[in-house]
């Protein structure tokens, strides 16, 4: 009786973890995608100003300059939340 008890909570508590691991799966894809909206959006504003397309600018930037642009707006989020 014990060992059926133990077994059904072993696998309710392995349920529950695979549960768990599947919503951080779907949060961290929910993340990947709002981040690519920000960034496609940040294109289409300097392209804008630039008079150029998104795509152009797209295939100029470097993934240095992508992480220093992303840096650079996490200084600035930081410094206006104070």
């Amino acid at each position: 009786m014990t060992n059926k008890a133990l077994l059904s909570t072993i696998i309710g508590l392995l349920i529950a973890i695979a549960g768990y691991l599947g919503y951080l799966a779907w949060d961290r894809h929910q993340h990947n995608m709002q981040e690519t909206a920000e960034h496609r959006q940040e294109l289409e504003f300097k392209a804008h100003l630039l008079g150029t397309t998104p795509e152009k600018l797209e295939q100029e930037e470097t993934p240095e300059q992508r992480q220093a642009d992303k840096e650079a707006s996490e200084v600035v989020r930081k410094a206006m939340q104070q």
